[in-house]
């Protein structure tokens, strides 16, 4: 057996101390990755706990076991651990003071409320400070942290103004005191909100305080857009609810302070857009509606007409012109339109005006047939009247043709240009 050399103990000696030290070095970090192993991508509780006992000043650990222990007599425990190590965290803060609540520690549940909005002044921790004083049967801190939380709202917020309500807060004083003027998104949560439950007291006020706050430079929370998207979808759930005249005191409004803005149209008119100028909004309103069918298509000609043309497959019978119309002011109107004298179409598809009053049956009988005198351009200048019922004010009025019995499809194409409602003085019509 050789002996060992003198001179090489120290060498070793040195080495190993290194590798002791590397080892304790490595210790730690070997440790970290065996609990992350054991608690990432699982639910088990067990491989969970044992993380947390292998790495117990490892946050994310303690925030994981708190998630998912079942057992209430752990649970607050768990939470209270995850608090002392995410001291900041608004989601284990509010969590935390949820199973204090639970637990029927209200002080403490409420520190811990008060400590994550101080930490995090977003949406969480006001909400759920807004949630707490509700439940103690406290509004005037209810409205207090609702207001707050909804400066920093997103998304969906009718949950926030249900609270509002429950809390003894009018549509009026949600418009006037919680709801900041220079919000647009929640401005424009509001008006949706109010419109689907038909609560449309403060409407009007609604609509003029989104507009103003969402006009380019003026709001703050989100940036600004068109008003009049926001207002033609309101506008239309109206008229799909049947609420008209509400439908259309915003329509005016849009037009009036130009927030909408359609060639030849003005607030006082009965018919909109009588140039067919070009579709503006998605919800259309009291704008043409031009329905989709197969074999029909549609082209707005400038300056003024309208084209439909006729592939050979489209159905028997179509509405290709919509409007909702707003006839107050006299009993008797008069639409007035064009079409070309040479129409590929006349000796095969009867072309109808047919008026109906808006959410309601049956039409409004024309009274005499469809007056027409042929001009020197080309086009057929024709006329129909239509006495309307005392009681009616809205109605739908649609262009629909019908294929002639007898008579096939085929190609072809239909052109209008220059409609115009023109109703007949009320001295000569008769009182309404």
């Amino acid at each position: 057996m050789k002996s060992i050399s003198h001179q090489h103990l120290p060498q070793r000696a040195l080495i190993m101390l290194v590798a002791v030290g590397l080892a304790a070095c490595a210790y730690p970090t070997l440790r970290r990755g065996y609990a992350n192993w054991l608690y990432s991508g699982t639910n088990n509780l067990r491989r969970i706990q044992l993380a947390c006992e292998v790495e117990p000043e490892d946050p994310e650990c303690a925030l994981i076991r708190a998630e998912i222990t079942e057992k209430k007599s752990d649970e607050l425990a768990a939470w209270e651990q995850a608090v002392r190590l995410n001291p900041r965290s608004a989601e284990v803060l509010t969590e935390a003071a949820i199973m204090r609540e639970m637990n029927g520690d209200l002080p403490g549940a409420e520190r811990l409320l008060l400590r994550a909005e101080h930490f995090n002044q977003m949406w969480l921790p006001r909400w759920s400070l807004a949630n707490f004083y509700f439940r103690r049967n406290q509004p005037a801190d209810t409205l207090k942290w609702a207001k707050l939380a909804l400066s920093r709202a997103y998304g969906d917020r009718r949950a926030t103004f249900r609270l509002c309500r429950q809390a003894g807060a009018s549509d009026q004083m949600l418009l006037n005191d919680i709801i900041a003027p220079d919000e647009p998104g929640n401005l424009s949560a509001f008006l949706y909100w109010i419109t689907e439950e038909d609560r449309l007291d403060v409407l009007d006020q609604a609509a003029l305080k989104y507009t103003a706050a969402a006009t380019p430079g003026r709001g703050k929370s989100e940036p600004a857009s068109n008003p009049a998207v926001v207002v033609s979808e309101v506008i239309e759930t109206l008229l799909q609810r049947g609420n008209p005249a509400a439908a259309h005191g915003l329509w005016r409004r849009l037009l009036a302070d130009r927030s909408l803005r359609i060639a030849g149209a003005t607030a006082s008119q009965a018919l909109t857009n009588p140039a067919f100028a070009p579709e503006v909004l998605k919800a259309p309103g009291f704008d043409w509606r031009t329905p989709s069918y197969e074999g029909i298509e549609n082209t707005r000609i400038p300056p003024d007409a309208i084209r439909f043309a006729l592939t050979g497959g489209q159905p028997e019978a179509a509405e290709l012109l919509v409007q909702a119309v707003d006839l107050s002011g006299s009993r008797k109107w008069t639409l007035h339109y064009e079409y070309p004298t040479r129409n590929s179409t006349l000796d095969r598809y009867l072309q109808e005006w047919i008026l109906t009053p808006w959410g309601g049956s049956g039409t409004i009988d024309a009274e005499n047939p469809v007056q027409t005198i042929a001009g020197a351009d080309g086009w057929t200048q024709a006329s129909i009247s239509w006495t309307i019922p005392d009681d009616a004010r809205f109605f739908r009025l649609a262009f629909r043709i019908h294929r002639i019995l007898g008579h096939i499809r085929g190609e072809g194409e239909i052109q209008l240009r220059k409609p115009r409602l023109t109703p007949q003085a009320l001295s000569e019509a008769g009182p309404r």
